[in-house]
């Protein structure tokens, strides 16, 4: 755990510094203060990293459309993806392969479109 924490621009590393007795700034080490400044980051971290805002697409409405009717690709209607819709109908989920490609990559899928009506 070296060098700078890019979130918070603080040195990672003076958080659990062995040279330092494990201390935090300088003081013996508690854990308390040692929960206080790694929760600090951790959450700073994943506020910034994990982008999974509420708004009008459902995740779990969509995931179900996907599991038992993605072959058809009604979950790509639900997106607002017509044309990929109708792809998907035609072909059966480009043959298979967008289904796989949509299990990998749907959640971040929804969270750009949700992003995109929350910035309207």
């Amino acid at each position: 755990m070296r060098g700078r924490d890019p979130a918070t621009s603080q040195n990672v590393g003076a958080i659990l510094d062995p040279s330092r007795g494990w201390g935090v700034n300088g003081r013996p080490a508690r854990l308390a203060d040692l929960e206080h400044e790694l929760s600090k980051h951790l959450v700073v971290r994943l506020t910034n990293t994990v982008a999974a805002p509420d708004g009008p697409i459902d995740y779990s409405m969509v995931w179900v459309l996907l599991t038992f009717l993605g072959v058809v690709g009604v979950h790509r209607f639900c997106l607002g993806k017509s044309g990929t819709g109708i792809l998907y109908l035609v072909t059966l989920g480009l043959f298979g392969i967008g289904l796989i490609y949509d299990f990998w990559t749907l959640n971040s899928q929804i969270s750009e479109l949700n992003l995109s009506k929350q910035a309207r």
